[in-house]
């Protein structure tokens, strides 16, 4: 077998496949809901109505109402992918901790 004269095909850089997302609807306000971490997820958050709800269950039951009226938008929107020390990272959720004396 002789050589190839052009040498070795370029390799292409390796892209991550994007994560399944499961579209649903909220058992609360019938609003679409985007499960990004199907089988990881234990919560699922309404952006509309704010409701919290069981992603374990297959109906999505409520688990609780969201009552509080301010919206907190995460620094890094929920969707969002990019590279993190080489390593491909997409935001799935956010936490709001305040501490009280």
């Amino acid at each position: 077998m002789t050589p190839d004269p052009l040498g070795p095909p370029p390799s292409r850089p390796k892209t991550p496949p994007s994560p399944a997302v499961k579209a649903l609807a909220c058992s609360a306000c019938g609003a679409p809901l985007k499960v990004r971490a199907p089988g990881h997820s234990l919560s699922v958050v309404c952006a509309s109505c704010g409701s919290v709800l069981d992603a374990k269950d297959p109906d999505f039951t409520i688990i609780e109402r969201h009552t509080q009226q301010t919206r907190i938008e995460p620094r890094i929107p929920l969707g969002s992918r990019g590279k993190i020390r080489g390593e491909i990272f997409e935001v799935i959720g956010f936490l709001v901790r305040q501490v009280t004396v």
